[in-house]
C-alpha cells in the first residue's frame, strides 16, 4: 500500500519516540537565517581555537545542505533528554562536572539510535539519509527552533519546554510535511543568564565568546588556561551549567542521574588528581570525560584545587609537582601552589 507523506511522516515519529527522542520536528534544507550571523562570530574570533568551524568546506556545507546530501527535501530534527539537577551541595575539595556529562557519551548514546531511524526511513521509504549528532556543519539549534522543538535563549542554548536535550538530525531526500512552527524567544527582559555566566563569555544576548567560556576552556580547550580566567573558573572541572541553572525555563527540571555515575556527582578532587591512566578511564568509561584525556582533566583538577585554597591540598600539589608532569602541568600546578599560599 502506497503511503502519503503524512503518513510516512507519522510513522518516523512513532519510530522515534520508540528510540527515546521526546520531540521530533520536520523542517527544509533552507538556508540559515542566522548564515550573516555566523560569519560575523567568526571574523571577530569568537570560536577561539575551534578553527574547524571556519574551514571553507564546512562552511561551503553549512550554507547549502545539498552539499551534504544531493537532491536532499527534508531535514529531520529529534530531541533526546538528559538528566538535570540543579542542587548540589558541595562539600569541601569536591569538582563540578557538568549534567551532561552524568551519563553515557551522548555521542554514542543518541549516534547508535540515530543511525537506526536512519536505517528504518532507508528500509521502509527507499530513501537516502545521512545522520548526526553535534558533528555537522549545521546550525542545529536554528533548525530545530523553527520547526517548534524550542526556542534559542540569550545564553544561545535551545531552549526545550520539558527538559535540557541533546540535538540530533537527519537530512534525507524523502519529502515530508514540515512543521512550520518558527519559535522566537521567550526570554523577554530576562538577563540571568548573563548576569551568572563567570566570566563573561555571553557579551550580550544571543552572543557568546567561547574563548571565555567554561565549558570551551575545560573542554575543547587544548593549552594553557588563561591566567585572567582560571579564579573564574572555580570548581568546575567539566563543563559550567550556569546559564541553564538560572534559566525560569529550565530550572526546576530535575531527573534522575543514571545510578552507575552517581560517583561523578561532585568528585574527590584529591582522588581525581591521583588517577592513573587505566584508573581515568575505568572511572569515565563511556562518559563524554574520557574525550578529553587524562592530561587536560587534571588541568582542570588543579585549577579547581588552587581555587578553593585547602590547604589540605597544598603537600598533594606539591609532592605531585615532583613526578615527571608535562610542562601544561607543571604550569598550573605552580599557580594553584601560589594561591593555595596565599590563602593560608
Amino acid at each position: 500500500m502506497i503511503k502519503t507523506p503524512q503518513q510516512k511522516k507519522e510513522l518516523i515519529i512513532s519510530k522515534a519516540k520508540e528510540l527515546g527522542f521526546i520531540s521530533i520536528g520536520i523542517t527544509t534544507s533552507q538556508t540559515s537565517d542566522r548564515l550573516d550571523f555566523f560569519y560575523k562570530w567568526i571574523e571577530n574570533g569568537f570560536n577561539a581555537e575551534m578553527t574547524y568551524l571556519a574551514r571553507p568546506d564546512r562552511l561551503k556545507r553549512r550554507e547549502y545542505l545539498m552539499n551534504i546530501l544531493e537532491n536532499i527535501k527534508s531535514v529531520i530534527m529529534l530531541c533526546y533528554p538528559y538528566s538535570y539537577y540543579v542542587e548540589r551541595k558541595s562539600e569541601q575539595n569536591t569538582g563540578f562536572i557538568s549534567s551532561f556529562a552524568l551519563m553515557e557519551d551522548y555521542h554514542l548514546l543518541i549516534e547508535e539510535k540515530l543511525n537506526k531511524l536512519s536505517n528504518y526511513i532507508k528500509d521502509s521509504f527507499n530513501a537516502n539519509t545521512k545522520s548526526y549528532i553535534d558533528s555537522s556543519p549545521i546550525f542545529e539549534r536554528d533548525f530545530a527552533s523553527r520547526c517548534g522543538l524550542g526556542f534559542i535563549g540569550k545564553n544561545t542554548m535551545l531552549i526545550h519546554n520539558t527538559a535540557p536535550c541533546f540535538i540530533g538530525e537527519i537530512l534525507t531526500d524523502l519529502e515530508l510535511p514540515v512543521d512550520d512552527l518558527v519559535m522566537s524567544s521567550k526570554c523577554d527582559n530576562c538577563t540571568l543568564c548573563l548576569k551568572n555566566c563567570p566570566t563573561g563569555a555571553i557579551k550580550e544576548p544571543y552572543l557568546l565568546d567561547a574563548n571565555k567560556c567554561i565549558s570551551y576552556l575545560t573542554i575543547e580547550h587544548k593549552g594553557v588556561i588563561p591566567l585572567q580566567l582560571r579564579h573564574l573558573l572555580g570548581n568546575k572541572i567539566f563543563g559550567c551549567d550556569n546559564c541553564q541553572i538560572v534559566c525560569p525555563f529550565i530550572k526546576d527540571i530535575k531527573n534522575e542521574i543514571p545510578e552507575e555515575y552517581n560517583k561523578l556527582y561532585n568528585p574527590d578532587l584529591i582522588e581525581l588528581l591521583s588517577l592513573t591512566q587505566e584508573g581515568f578511564k575505568k572511572l569515565f568509561f563511556k562518559t563524554p570525560v574520557i574525550r578529553i584525556g587524562i592530561e587536560r582533566f587534571k588541568r582542570n583538577v588543579i585549577v579547581a584545587l588552587g581555587n578553593i585554597g585547602d590547604k589540605t591540598a597544598l603537600e598533594i600539589l606539591k609532592a605531585f609537582k615532583q613526578t615527571q608532569v608535562s610542562q601544561l602541568l607543571n604550569e598550573h600546578l605552580i599557580w594553584a601552589i601560589t594561591e593555595i599560599e596565599k590563602k593560608t
